[in-house]
């Protein structure tokens, strides 16, 4: 399953709202608990057997690569603007 398929499916669940929050923030403690959160429901979802190790994985590189974005430093104007 493609991530615009997995983020499309979980829309309206709090790891979708979560994952829209960690893309629009640029505050470091605020990215940091979106993060935190978006992790932790990965891993709940996947115990749970609501998401394949595949779907998993997908979601986890996907809120990673957005991490990466914003903590590189060119992007450090961006966060104390």
């Amino acid at each position: 399953m493609q991530i615009t398929e997995l983020l499309k499916r979980y829309e309206n669940h709090p790891l979708g709202t979560v994952i829209k929050s960690l893309e629009s923030t640029h505050e470091m403690i605020q990215l940091h608990r979106f993060y935190v959160s978006a992790k932790t429901m990965i891993l709940l979802l996947e115990y749970q057997q609501e998401l394949s190790k595949v779907e998993a994985d997908a979601l986890e590189t996907h809120i990673q690569e957005r991490v990466d974005l914003l903590v590189k430093p060119e992007n450090a104007s961006k966060r104390y603007s």
